[in-house]
């Protein structure tokens, strides 16, 4: 964990509940728990839960609909979406999960590429997930108000694998 507002070194906050890596995040309206959608090793399906406010251990609460890593994640605030990834090949699916009632996610959509390696940001009315393997420079986004498949708005300046995105 780390502040914003001050430029200091960051502090273990908790532990995931499995050791994880390439999942795609999610955060809620109110800002009180991170969720973790999806990873390795093994092509997970699990969907993990942090508490932000308070350092504990995170928790199972959920599962997607196929098991994948290094997905793109975004999120309204009330949904976790987790699009494209990997396990055991490459996958178009954007997977929608309700972070208030924890329930499974629904398949609700495809991207316009078959894909892993992405990243994802956040507006307050599309998620939108970027690049991928092989150095693709493809823009997509998806919307939060009507569920269905991704379009193409747009191209990065190169392609990038593994990139990193945000939100403000």
């Amino acid at each position: 964990k780390f502040a914003f507002a001050a430029s200091a070194n960051a502090t273990d906050w908790s532990d995931l509940a499995w050791v994880s890596f390439g999942g795609g995040g999610a955060t809620n309206g109110s800002g009180t728990y991170g969720y973790i959608q999806s990873g390795s090793p093994s092509y997970t399906t699990r969907i993990q839960k942090v508490n932000l406010t308070t350092a504990a251990t995170a928790t199972d609460v959920s599962n997607l609909t196929i098991g994948r890593t290094t997905a793109g994640g975004t999120s309204s605030s009330t949904y976790g979406y987790c699009a494209a990834g990997y396990g055991p090949t490459q996958s178009n699916v954007i997977d929608k999960f309700n972070m208030s009632t924890e329930a499974y996610s629904t398949d609700v959509g495809d991207c316009t590429i078959t894909i892993h390696t992405r990243t994802g940001s956040s507006s307050t009315t599309y998620g939108y997930t970027a690049g991928g393997t092989g150095n693709i420079n493809v823009i997509e986004k998806h919307s939060f108000t009507t569920d269905g498949n991704a379009t193409d708005v747009g191209d990065l300046s190169e392609g990038f694998e593994h990139p990193s995105g945000t939100q403000y």
